[in-house]
This record gives structure tokens, sequence and C-alpha cells, in this order.
């Protein structure tokens, strides 16, 4: 019987395959299906889904036959002509590219720190200053972590002792663009020896990240995520390390501390890395249980699995019992604002069905008559900062329990909810995350609304153009275009299905911390669209290539300079 050229062998493989294309056309034709006015703010009456028609459905299934075919073909051509990659140990801090990039890259993005010194200052980050003050306020809506390091650099700049958080904002943004260059660098060192790069290659690598304006400009952005990227490039690397080398290695305790560290520092630098930490971990489980037969295979993946579940323990028990002994919790409208936002739908629509318990309790949070105007299908804050909203009917576990209570008789709308809320992370053909440039306005730095100096919790915060005159000549844009997490989201699931298939599973754990945050913002996600919600997942794209290039054949015994 003659072989097929292009569909798999293995029907499971076909299934997969048919599974991932009639999820993508789905996406495809529910973007086409918005009709979106003012994605933060809109109400129910301007953002909305049209309905499907017969001729959706054959667009969709017609659409998803040729994405099958073309995932097949993707199959067939990842089978064929192999790129060798360095599989040998690499210690990247002993190279002399690691440092190389990571000056070149402190020197590019240094016009951005001078420019709008001392860094860029939001709402957001008021509220962790006034918690670095006053340690009783503390609350986890910001990670405690991230406070607790704002409090330090505060008091290296003078500010605990004096009326002026000028010097102790510019150390922060110092110790951030040090800390993210360094990750950047180490990315480019890895990528460039496990690749075998040219100088010049691994120099453009280098100059991408430090030309883009996107990262210079979040570089120096008082937000928890800079942070949070790095640690996660970092512990993604630590990953790939695991399993590229064809002899297993033996792991240093220096290497132990490490890897521990790292993994605590994802955790506790932002809330959704729990998702991150998860991803791996369960990558590392399914690894260690397909090769506890292979002695010294499984011996390299121990520790590794040892050390990120007892982070994730460690994680779990100051989250819930000690934080909640402190007195410091995570507001539940933090945890739960999609599905808070669903429970807003039933309430503000017309074919919503609740029971007197549901109505009582949804009035409890909010007048019944408010929804329709407080609700706002694409964003949740608007409905969280509404006058009337009260936030104590959120406490306690009755908030969950009239979640479930709602969903069976109103699983449609639930859903157009989550649509709505979610859609930035998935859709691919809408504008307003596709075509997305509101990186650092989005968050309205105080930088432009105030000239000169402002006030933050009664201290005086100064804002200075520290350029030399010399280089007033550079453009230095704070909104510009960054890859679109949608279309990014789907092709590194399709890249985890090749490996798969391919018989390289093991090349898929260091796609798991991407996979799991990806994961984390389409069940908890609070507005529809944010860039800097995925950052690891962008900054590590250098790392997919490499992978989508894998291969296990003859290599250079030694990397090309």
């Amino acid at each position: 019987m003659k072989r097929n050229w292009i569909l798999p062998e293995r029907p499971g493989a076909r299934v997969l395959l048919a599974l991932y294309a009639l999820l993508f056309a789905t996406a495809w034709q529910f973007g086409r299906k918005m009709h979106i006015e003012s994605a933060y703010d809109g109400r129910m009456t301007e953002n909305y889904l049209l309905p499907w028609t017969g001729r959706d459905w054959l667009l969709l299934f017609a659409l998803a036959a040729v994405v099958f075919l073309l995932a097949c073909l993707a199959l067939r051509l990842f089978r064929t002509g192999r790129a060798a990659i360095g599989t040998e140990p690499l210690r990247v801090w002993r190279n002399g590219w690691f440092w190389g990039s990571w000056a070149l890259l402190m020197i590019l993005w240094l016009p951005y720190l001078l420019r709008y010194y001392p860094a860029f200052f939001f709402a957001d980050t008021s509220q962790s200053v006034g918690q670095a003050f006053d340690l009783s306020t503390l609350s986890n809506r910001n990670p405690i972590l991230y406070t607790l390091f704002i409090r330090l650099c505060l008091r290296v700049g003078g500010a605990l002792s004096s009326k002026d958080v000028t010097a102790g904002c510019f150390v922060y943004a110092l110790v951030q663009m040090l800390t993210l260059s360094g990750a950047l660098a180490a990315l480019c060192t890895w990528v460039g020896e496990r690749g075998r790069l040219h100088w010049y290659g691994r120099t453009a690598l280098a100059l991408i990240f430090g030309l883009d304006p996107y990262v210079a400009a979040i570089s120096i952005a008082m937000w928890k995520d800079p942070f949070f990227a790095a640690f996660v490039v970092l512990w993604t690397l630590e990953l790939a390390n695991l399993v590229l080398p064809e002899k297993p290695e033996k792991r240093s305790t220096a290497w132990g501390l490490r890897f521990f560290l790292l993994t605590l520092l994802v955790l506790f630098s932002r809330n959704n890395g729990f998702s991150a930490i998860l991803g791996g971990a369960a990558g590392l489980l399914v690894l260690f249980l397909r090769r506890r037969r292979q002695r010294k295979e499984s011996a390299a993946l121990r520790p590794a699995l040892l050390l990120t579940l007892v982070a994730l323990l460690l994680w779990g028990i100051m989250i819930v019992p000690v934080y909640r002994q402190l007195g410091v919790g995570t507001p539940k409208e933090e945890i739960g604002g999609l599905m808070l936002n669903q429970m807003a739908r039933v309430a503000a629509s017309e074919e919503g069905v609740l029971s007197e318990e549901e109505e009582s309790f949804l009035n409890e949070m909010l007048p019944l008559e408010r929804y329709p105007a407080a609700y706002r299908p694409c964003c949740v804050d608007l409905l969280k900062w509404d006058d009337a909203f009260n936030f104590e009917a959120l406490r306690g576990s009755r908030f969950m329990k009239m979640w479930f209570s709602i969903l069976p008789q109103n699983v449609g709308i639930y859903a157009e909810g989550w649509v709505l809320e979610t859609f930035g992370f998935w859709a691919l053909n809408r504008p307003e995350s596709v075509g997305s440039t509101a990186n650092i306005s989005v968050g309205s730095p105080l930088n432009f609304k105030y000239e000169g100096e402002t006030k933050v919790r009664g201290r005086t915060l100064r804002f200075e153009n520290k350029l030399p005159a010399f280089l007033d000549f550079l453009p230095l844009p704070t909104d510009t275009p960054s890859l679109p997490l949608g279309p990014l989201n789907w092709l590194l699931l399709l890249l985890a299905l090749l490996l798969l298939l391919n018989g390289e599973g093991s090349l898929v754990l260091p796609l798991l911390p991407s996979l799991g945050i990806a994961t984390g913002m389409l069940v908890g996600t609070p507005i529809y669209y944010l860039a800097r919600y995925e950052l690891p997942v962008q900054l590590l794209v250098p790392l997919f290539l490499l992978l989508a290039c894998r291969g296990r054949g003859a290599a250079p015994a030694e990397s090309r300079r």
C-alpha cells in the first residue's frame, strides 16, 4: 500500500493535530464574530459577540482542514533536515559573550533611564510604596517580596529617613535593569552557544533586545513584571540544561542552591508564578517517571524535581497559613477577577437565570440595578471600582459557592464572558490585541501626568530629564509594537505538539513554564489584553526558535566564534 506522504502514520498524532486545528480555527472565527467598540470600558451594548450563521460553520471547518494539513506538513518537515544544537555542559557566566552582551544591553538601555529618570512610576507603584513605608498595610495584591524589595531600595536611597523617594526609585530601576539585562544576556549566550552561532549572529541577537523600545522601556517600569520575566527566563534555561546534555550531568550543591532560589523567586515575584512553576514541575515529574528505569538519567532529574516540589510546598505554606496569621492576604477580586465578571454578566444580562439566594448575593455585592452600567465585558476593573461595590461580600467561601451555583443555568453567558475577557491571549485577528502598542501609557505613569515633581504618599517624587543634550536626538518611544500574545501562544503550543509527536518529548520541558503562564491568563486574567502579563514568553522566543531547529545530529566539538 502506498505510503501517505503528509499525514502522520499514527492515529493518535492525527487526532492531536486535528484537535489543534479545530481549536485554532475556532479561535479565528470567534475573533471574526466579535464587535468591539471600546475594549477597556465598553459596555454590553458596545462589546459583544455576533450570532453565528451556517456560513461561519462552513468557514470554521474549511479553515480547520487547511490548518490540519499545514500542521501535518510541519510535522513531516520536522522529521527531515535536522540542525544540530550543542548538548555539552554549559556555564554561561564563564563565557565572555555573556559579559559582553550584558554590558551592551545596559549601554543601549541607559538613555531610557536617563530620559525618564528616576523610573516609570504608576498608580499601582504608589500603593506598594505606601505599604513599603507602613508594613502594617501589607497585601499580597502586589507580592510581598516585591514590596519589601521596594522598601530596601527606598532605604538605600535614603527615602525612609527623608521626604523624597526619587533616589530610592532610581535604585529600584537600576537594579531591575541590571537583573533583566543579565537574564537576557544569559539567554543570548545560551542560544549562541547551543545554536553554534557566528559572532555576528550572537551580536545581532543581543542588539535585537538592546534596540527594541518595548524591552528597553519596560526595563525601567516599576511593575513586578520585569523582575518576574528575568527569573522565569533563567529558570527556563536551567530546565533546558537538564534535558539537552546527552550524558546526564552530576549536579553540585551550588547548582541546587541556584535552582532552588530561582524557583522561589519565580513563585514569590508574581502571583501567577505558580502557574509557571507548576508547568515545569509537571514536566519534570512526567520525565522522571518515564526514565525511572534508566538510573543515570532519572538521577539527574531527581534533585530538580524534589527542589521544585519543596519550593511549591514552601510557597503554599507561606501563602495560606503564614500570610493569614500575619494578616496578609490576596484580595479575592484579584484571584477570581474573571469569575467575578462572569457573575456580573449574568446579573447584567436579560437572559440571566438566578435563584433568590443568588440574586441576594449579587445584590449584596452590588445593587442589581447597577450591573448593566458597571459591568464591562472586557475588563473587570471598572466593576470593582464602582462606588457601590462591596468588597466584604467576596470574603470567605461564599463567593466560590455562588459562582458554581450560578453556572449550570448560565453556561452560555459564562462562556461569552470568558471569550470577551480573555480574547487578547488567544485571538489571532483582533486589532485590539494583535496591533496593540500601549505598553507604558496603559499604566498611566505619573511621569506623563506631572511635570517636575508630584507627591506620593506625602513624599516628593521628582521627574527629570538627565539625558545629555547631545543625545536629545535619540528617539525613545514608550509605546511600540511587541510580539502579539495570541499568535505567539498558538505557535508555542504547536511547537510543543510537534516535539512531542516527533519523539522528542523531553524538549517540551523548557516550554512548559511559558505554557503555564499562558494557561494562567486563560483562567485568571482581569483584562482582555496586556502584553506585559506574558513578558517572559515574549523574551524566550529565541530559545523557542532554537528548539524548533533542534536536532541531535553530529556537531563540531567546539562552537564557532
